[in-house]
């Protein structure tokens, strides 16, 4: 599916959350895993059929997670850190969860395929998106700041979904 002229590949989005802040990437060597807390300004419960995430920096992103956290637990950690965002070596290390039988994640060159009424996830009001990067750095420091588009779902889903990781 091709970008329509806005950037998304479905077309504009019903909602579009983007990070509070841009986030410096110091330039380097090694891996940073960070974690972006991004509210979402609902206020009333809908159900998610599709995302779309835009990185902002296509360059320094080796791949991107969302989850969701109702418990404000992400919004805790993140204001113990300085910087935008906060530490973190690949776990979520909140209350942070994929949504129940789903698992979004991103990698360069993914393409984003109509999703399904049937199958949508539930989104609470006042949820927090919580956006993990894994960043690659550069020679010198990178500015990032990352967008989510959400598309709905009209109706509750009819079906479940369920995710199946498997690991060595």
């Amino acid at each position: 599916i091709a970008e329509d002229e806005s950037g998304w590949q479905l077309g504009e989005p019903d909602l579009v959350v983007t990070m509070p802040d841009p986030y410096t990437l110091p330039g380097g060597e090694g891996d940073v895993f960070r974690n972006f807390v991004i509210p979402e300004p609902l206020d009333e419960r809908r159900f998610v059929r599709q995302v779309q995430f835009r990185p902002g920096n296509g360059k320094i992103v080796h791949h991107a997670l969302i989850a969701i956290d109702g418990s404000r637990s992400s919004r805790r950690l993140d204001e113990m850190d300085p910087d935008p965002g906060y530490y973190t070596r690949m776990a979520l290390f909140s209350e942070a969860q994929s949504p129940d039988g789903h698992f979004i994640g991103w990698t360069p060159g993914k393409v984003t395929v109509e999703g399904r009424d049937d199958v949508a996830w539930e989104l609470r009001a006042g949820t927090d998106l919580v956006l993990q990067l894994h960043m690659l750095p550069q020679a010198g420091p990178e500015v990032i700041q990352s967008e989510i588009g959400l598309y709905f779902a009209d109706s509750a889903p009819t079906r479940d979904s369920f995710v199946v990781r498997l690991g060595p």
